[in-house]
């Protein structure tokens, strides 16, 4: 029993250690976003997050793995 709850504590200072590397690896409130890429990697007219402003934008983001 007590290895266990050793082991829980452990691995509950590793999970808040992660999340605290996480919240202070994120961008600053208030940061701009970075520009779109050039036209050549789009189909349709060009954006930009000016012309976007005031408009409900669905962002799909995926990766491969």
């Amino acid at each position: 029993m007590k290895r266990m709850k050793r082991a829980l504590a452990t691995a509950i200072t590793l999970a808040l250690s992660l999340l605290a590397g996480v919240a202070s690896a994120r961008a600053p409130e208030g940061s701009l976003a970075p520009p779109f890429p050039a036209k050549a990697d789009w189909i349709g007219p060009e954006l930009s997050w000016e012309g976007l402003r005031g408009r409900v934008v669905l962002l799909d983001i995926w990766t491969f793995g």
